[in-house]
């Protein structure tokens, strides 16, 4: 089997998105704008039942959350996607991540299919607009694509993010202190509740209305959400991101809530090319 890790093409990928999305010089290729916040996070017991990791033992931990839009243009409106980077920091000064979109499935099941998608939407011209045209008439042949892309579209876009559920779209492979392994999804749930929008109407907002919303919000109040594992069911298939397990989403095989992360007010109000200060990483 191939191996399927971003990093084998990681130069080449980042090039191709460029050509489609645009080179935005001291941003992220992806998710280029975001902002940063402080929050804590505390799992309860259950999820030892499930995990050895030193941040799923019940201990408080700190976390740092990037809230960020969809796409490679950071002066772009809002659209339906929206990514959640929760960064865990550890007692012995390591860190661990999740990182989560609004969306429950990616586009392609392999790296080797990313390419062709890309591939096919590069613009006919350098500089140009992405060539939807071009992706159009390859997804008959990649329809887990399709698929996946249709669901994106017919999507709502968030209000808030703190009324957005975000999907790790990847399993886990989680280990006990037995040893036992459990194949699972990570979601984070919003305690307030899930509350969308059409697309059409976030785009006509102003470019910075969510994080203006959130930022207000959380001059009031904390955002909590809660961590949800969703447990694999057998058949389920583990390595493709472009499949639903056989349970919907909200109707959890085992499903098991740890206790929310609670984000404070933001440790730095803006992610000029996806960079924070140093100690922002470097928290006890």
């Amino acid at each position: 089997m191939p191996q399927n890790s971003q990093y084998r093409l990681a130069g080449e990928l980042v090039t191709k998105i460029h050509a489609v999305l645009g080179k935005h010089e001291g941003y992220r290729t992806l998710h280029a704008d975001g902002r940063f916040y402080r929050g804590s996070f505390q799992a309860n017991a259950l999820a030892s039942r499930y995990s050895r990791a030193v941040h799923l033992q019940g201990a408080e931990f700190p976390v740092t959350v990037r809230f960020s839009k969809g796409g490679g243009d950071p002066f772009a409106h809002f659209s339906a996607t929206v990514g959640m980077a929760t960064r865990f920091y550890l007692p012995d000064g390591r860190v661990t991540n999740l990182v989560m979109l609004s969306q429950k499935l990616f586009i392609a099941r392999s790296i080797d299919q990313f390419v062709r998608l890309v591939d096919a939407a590069a613009p006919l011209t350098p500089g140009g607009p992405p060539n939807l045209d071009g992706l159009k008439a390859i997804l008959p042949d990649h329809p887990n694509a399709a698929a996946v892309l249709k669901m994106r579209a017919e999507s709502p876009a968030p209000v808030s993010f703190a009324h957005t559920a975000f999907h790790a779209v990847h399993a886990f492979n989680l280990v006990n202190a037995d040893g036992k392994i459990t194949a699972a999804r990570f979601h984070w749930a919003p305690v307030a509740g899930e509350k969308g929008q059409p697309a059409t109407d976030l785009a006509a907002q102003d470019v910075s209305i969510l994080f203006d919303e959130i930022g207000e919000r959380l001059s009031r109040e904390p955002v909590a959400f809660d961590l949800v594992l969703e447990l694999a069911q057998p058949g389920d298939i583990l390595d493709d991101a472009t499949l639903r397990w056989s349970r919907l989403f909200g109707q959890f095989g085992g499903e098991v809530k740890l206790i929310p992360v609670v984000i404070m007010p933001p440790v730095w109000s803006s992610d000029h090319g996806g960079h924070a200060p140093h100690d922002l990483f470097c928290r006890s």
